[in-house]
């Protein structure tokens, strides 16, 4: 966080946290308490609904990613797992990227 205090300089700067357990126990409370002292109100923190992740795209993406080249990948090396990966990458970047169609309207989830 000291880095993106760094670069970005602006006036006031939005940083979203998902709802993992490290930004959710008592230490976020005195990691918060010690960013406010010592950099003042020019960072506002926003955090995603709890058991939110399927709201964040990336999460969506990552889903993606895992179901067709990690569940059933067999690499011989970590240079041949980054090699599916960036292969998928372009893949992807070419022939299906789009933004992903939201069908939750809203309701409460029931089960």
């Amino acid at each position: 966080m000291d880095r993106v205090a760094s670069v970005y300089r602006q006036r006031r700067v939005h940083v979203v946290l998902d709802n993992l357990d490290t930004h959710c126990d008592t230490g976020r409370r005195a990691f918060m308490t010690d960013w406010k002292r010592r950099h003042g109100d020019r960072f506002v923190f926003h955090s995603t609904p709890t058991h939110g992740s399927w709201l964040n795209q990336i999460e969506l993406w990552f889903s993606v990613l895992s179901r067709r080249i990690l569940r059933h990948g067999n690499f011989h090396s970590p240079d041949g797992l980054l090699a599916a990966i960036k292969a998928f990458i372009r893949s992807w970047n070419q022939k299906e990227a789009h933004p992903f169609r939201w069908t939750y309207e809203g309701l409460p989830l029931v089960r």
